[in-house]
């Protein structure tokens, strides 16, 4: 497996990392089927295309994957994925949201499935797991797998290992906790499952909504951008095992923006995001919004399994 294969472009855009998201040509249902997405690997090695059986997505589609120009594989799979990320070396992952065709005879309602899914080189499934997700609240607080939603996929194929990012949006009482889930790429193998939370930033709230995470090359460790309740960053770098090791809090960073208000914060950080880098082995670097600068880090592992992070340079950010 190659170290730097770890990203996605889909069609229209292109995107640091997976964070696999809609491609510029998809359909969300309304319209006739066609190509649902179009995605490239980093180096644009590979491009798969995806085109569903229904237009709302109740069936399955259609996946072909291209290495220069060339027919790799192809194959129809009961789901079509929203979100895709295809590696440098032919690995293919995705998350799907599934509606049965059918109802239940007992409730007269179709039933919904939330879908990851990891395809080898050659198009094998060597996961597909399925969970079925609940129409409704539930009443059981804090189950991570209620009523699951994915918002962005990083494949690290340097550590072996599929990150999925995803919110449960129907735990009484809480509209919304991020949940990280971890699996095996090589083997499909569920690796650990748990909500990142990392303390309270006053008496009343957690900072516990992430707003994007990338993976550090030459280390296991993930850069997670978190908000801080209402106009502030923090940044944490978190071990594999989910211990923070490092944290960096900006906490009016944000106060100034000028917002659309339709799409507000998350929109306008979609667009301009503050994690500029990670592609350099042992460096990452970030957006200061206040400043205007771009900042770079860099991590060293130091003794007794603890990480040194230190700031290396700093200058005027400029769009790219």
């Amino acid at each position: 497996m190659r170290p730097d294969c770890i990203g996605s472009r889909a069609a229209g855009f292109s995107i640091t990392l997976v964070l696999a998201t809609f491609a510029g040509d998809a359909r969300a249902g309304g319209g006739p089927p066609g190509i649902w997405g179009s995605f490239e690997s980093p180096s644009g090695a590979y491009s798969l295309r995806i085109v569903p059986e229904d237009e709302y997505m109740r069936a399955g589609a259609r996946y072909t994957l291209s290495a220069k120009g060339e027919d790799v594989w192809s194959a129809r799979r009961p789901y079509t994925l929203q979100l895709a990320s295809v590696a440098d070396n032919g690995w293919v992952v995705g998350t799907a949201n599934r509606t049965s065709a059918r109802r239940a005879p007992d409730t007269g309602k179709r039933k919904q499935f939330f879908h990851v899914v990891i395809l080898d080189p050659k198009g094998k499934e060597t996961l597909n797991e399925t969970i079925e997700r609940y129409p409704g609240p539930s009443i059981q607080i804090g189950v991570p797998q209620l009523r699951p939603s994915a918002s962005q996929v990083l494949v690290d194929t340097e550590n072996d290992r599929v990150i999925v990012r995803g919110q449960d949006d129907h735990t009484p009482g809480d509209p919304r906790l991020d949940f990280l889930w971890f699996y095996r790429l090589s083997t499909g193998e569920s690796i650990k499952q748990y909500r990142p939370i990392t303390g309270r930033s006053s008496m009343f709230d957690h900072v516990r909504v992430i707003l994007g995470m990338q993976t550090v090359k030459g280390t296991p460790l993930m850069l997670i951008h978190w908000l801080i309740p209402n106009v502030g960053a923090r940044f944490t770098l978190v071990a594999p095992n989910g211990d923070e090791v490092w944290r960096l809090d900006l906490n009016e960073d944000y106060r100034g923006l000028r917002l659309d208000r339709k799409r507000g914060l998350g929109g306008y950080l979609s667009q301009h995001p503050a994690l500029l880098r990670t592609d350099i082995r042992g460096q990452f670097a970030l957006r200061f919004f206040a400043d205007d600068q771009r900042v770079t880090f860099e991590v060293q592992s130091v003794e007794g399994g603890k990480w040194e992070v230190r700031e290396v340079s700093r200058g005027e950010y400029t769009e790219p």
